[in-house]
């Protein structure tokens, strides 16, 4: 399938909604409660969905994935569906009528025929759009094309190959997986001539990929001071003689900068986060997006195989090329300009921050963010081995029945806010599991469940937006179901078990706690076991007690009912 053919217009338009549009959440688990949301789900062949929330229109469209990429931009299948709110009816659609549903909610002024039109050439619009970036940073006087850039020439003539193929014939960041049959084909003959299988063969030809990349990109800014813009649409590939990747250019037309030419006062800052944004978002995640997609290797440990590379660049230039690590990519809002009908012109800019995935692997915790579900992950035993106090993963097949019955219990019902049908309460779990940063963890005592914390990463929880956080920082909530009788201390061992657990993993730094202010008992609870009140923070639901609290911290804090607890308790037969 052409890279730029009809199906992968409509996924790149689908992509760019998603990432510009926040009314949906991912909605992968089949629900219990909602028969014909299920009978749907089990008829198709994807196991990823996406709810997207129509709110003008009251309707929802769920929309299966073929392919679920990190990087954001998957592969869509052709068979969303269409419920009203407040039904129980979902009616199949075709990719057509779904995206006219959506241009309804987002664009209402733009017809049908005008949709249609603009989708015939969506993929040119927007690589045109990315290929004029640098455009939007510096003002057109200090911009020098490619041709008439010495300092650029100089470079490109060291390249020990001047026999390059270009990157985007290869991958594109919204294609099928036909978009990327070079890329495959590269590799298997690189596999079959080294007489090594696809997947080792795919982790050597992408880490040569990155790191000449990085690079090349790299000495070209830091050491030469020329800034272009090296995204797939301006790389040229130079592959040695087994096919590997042994050098990065970037041959025809585009606008460079000469950094040596910016008045002193000129903000270079801005200049490095363009850089981090164009080779990563633009270059090296839409690569791994499609080494994901042919099914060579995980993007997870092509994310590893990046922060290697990341980290022996680095070092090259001496921290010079720390931006990269930016917690967050500023990448342009593409949408108003490829369908508003306004003159090029007349735009504002405006960009999104998105998540920077190579900050995963130092501060993202798999296990405490994706446990396998039920999966009893600690336990501690109290008052002489009389309490076993104990977590476990969420199990949607037998805990939102337990969860349904507290949250519709009077006492709780004020303090939850979560009492209604189960139907909507699973759909509310389903949302919660369906996210990569957070999870509801169900506690018990001597078997019995009794508690929930929701532990979450935070700087992509909402909280994340509020104060200034470390990118190891994890969150909890910790909600108690009402006790048939007092166990003096309870909620004060299972808080420490609980922060045993988490602390015991390397990648999390810090623990922080936004208890309401208006629950002082809560507060008092969380202090004890080593958090400290940095400040009160505002949110638009509540005002908290913003607390921190470090492995240290906690450690001394507990040490005494650690030293009176045990986690595990033998017997004599």
């Amino acid at each position: 399938m052409a890279p730029h053919d009809k199906n992968n217009q409509i996924n790149l338009l689908l992509n760019l909604i998603l990432r510009e549009y926040n009314h949906w959440y991912y909605f992968d688990l089949v629900p219990k409660y909602d028969e014909d949301l299920a009978a749907y789900m089990e008829n198709g062949a994807e196991n990823a969905f996406v709810k997207i929330s129509l709110q003008q229109a009251g309707s929802v469209l769920y929309y299966p994935l073929i392919y679920h990429s990190l990087t954001g931009f998957h592969l869509f299948g052709n068979a969303p569906a269409w419920r009203k709110e407040g039904t129980d009816v979902l009616t199949v659609i075709t990719p057509d009528v779904a995206l006219n549903h959506l241009i309804r909610e987002i664009y209402p002024d733009l017809s049908k025929p005008a949709l249609q039109r603009k989708l015939e050439d969506l993929g040119a619009a927007y690589e045109h759009a990315l290929s004029r970036e640098l455009e939007q940073y510096v003002p057109q006087e200090y911009l020098i094309s490619a041709e008439s850039n010495e300092a650029l020439k100089r470079w490109q003539e060291k390249a020990p190959n001047d026999d390059f193929h270009a990157s985007d014939l290869f991958f594109n960041e919204f294609g099928d997986q036909d978009a990327c049959s070079l890329l495959q084909g590269a590799i298997l003959s690189f596999s079959r001539g080294k007489e090594i299988g696809p997947e080792k063969a795919a982790a050597q030809w992408a880490q040569r990929y990155m790191y000449h990349l990085l690079k090349s990109s790299l000495d070209l800014y830091l050491k030469e001071g020329v800034l272009l813009s090296p995204t797939y649409l301006h790389a040229g590939l130079c592959l040695d003689d087994d096919g590997l990747p042994e050098q990065m250019v970037f041959p025809g037309a585009q606008e460079t900068l000469d950094l040596a030419q910016l008045p002193e006062n000129f903000n270079k800052e801005k200049l490095s986060a363009f850089l981090a944004a164009q080779l990563l978002a633009h270059h090296l995640y839409p690569l791994i997006r499609a080494i994901g997609m042919i099914g060579f290797l995980s993007e997870e440990k092509l994310l590893e195989y990046l922060n290697e590379e990341l980290s022996h660049v680095k070092k090259e230039h001496a921290g010079k090329a720390d931006f990269l690590d930016a917690v967050r990519l500023k990448v342009r809002a593409n949408l108003p300009q490829l369908l508003e009908k306004k003159e090029e012109e007349e735009y504002a800019e405006r960009y999104l921050h998105l998540h920077n995935h190579v900050i995963n692997t130092r501060y993202y915790v798999p296990e405490l963010i994706k446990p396998s579900p039920g999966e009893v992950v600690h336990k501690r035993y109290f008052n002489n081995g009389e309490l076993e106090i104990a977590i476990r993963a969420f199990n949607p097949e037998t805990d939102i029945e337990i969860l349904h019955e507290w949250v519709n219990m009077d006492y709780t019902k004020k303090f939850w806010e979560m009492d209604g049908p189960i139907k909507d309460l699973e759909e509310a779990y389903i949302k919660h599991l369906g996210v990569d940063y957070s999870h509801p963890y169900i506690g018990t005592l001597n078997g019995e469940p009794i508690f929930t914390l929701e532990l979450y990463w935070a700087i992509k929880d909402e909280v994340g937006k509020y104060y200034p956080f470390h990118p190891g920082d994890y969150g909890f909530h910790m909600l108690i179901a009402p006790a048939e009788r007092r166990i003096p201390n309870f909620s004060y061992y299972a808080l420490t078990m609980c922060m045993e657990h988490f602390f015991s993993f390397d990648k999390l730094h810090r623990m922080i706690g936004e208890a309401s202010a208006a629950h002082m008992g809560t507060h008092n609870l969380i202090t004890k076991v080593g958090c400290e009140f940095n400040k009160a923070l505002v949110l638009p639901y509540k005002t908290s007690n913003l607390t921190f609290c470090v492995r240290e911290q906690f450690q001394e804090a507990v040490k005494d009912v650690l030293e009176r607890s045990c986690t595990n308790i033998y017997v004599n037969i």
